[in-house]
């Protein structure tokens, strides 16, 4: 019984991770909207960011993870499903055009609304730019984001 509650404890652990410490486990290359920190608690802590505009594809976060979805490593986290359909969207090309996209920074998850959202790539943020249409049975839609500091925060 008492190996079985370090393997929890060190599972736990795991999953913590700081702020610092996701920043730095975040590639360089990835692309990210242009922001200025506005507030934060202390180095390595949280940041309020006010970001230039963008796009997203968006999900409720609480959505089942779905068995013909993209491969996930990790099913029974919190926001499993919603991550599988984004992911599905943007990395694995179910959308309209089968187009695979690249990756990019922040993913936004809001409790207040139970939205999680994938920025788009920056071709798509411009005026009048077209991202591929999700699949209409995928439960993601497409919007604008930033262009401002988050309106609601359960944390500040």
């Amino acid at each position: 019984r008492r190996w079985r509650m370090r393997g929890r404890s060190a599972r736990r652990r795991r999953q913590e991770t700081s702020m610092a410490e996701m920043l730095r486990r975040t590639p360089d290359e990835l692309e990210t909207p242009a922001y200025a920190v506005v507030a934060a608690d202390r180095p390595g802590g949280w940041e309020v960011r006010e970001y230039s505009e963008f796009s997203v594809a968006s999900t409720r976060r609480d959505r089942a993870v779905a068995a013909s979805g993209v491969p996930i490593q990790q099913p029974s986290l919190p926001a499993a499903g919603g991550f599988q359909a984004l992911a599905g969207y943007v990395l694995g090309g179910r959308n309209a055009e089968e187009e695979k996209m690249a990756m990019t920074t922040p993913v936004l998850s809001s409790a207040a609304t139970g939205q999680m959202s994938f920025v788009l790539p920056s071709k798509y943020w411009g005026e009048g730019a077209e991202p591929p249409a999700p699949l209409p049975e995928s439960g993601v839609q497409l919007g604008r984001n930033g262009g401002g500091a988050l309106e609601q925060s359960s944390a500040l």
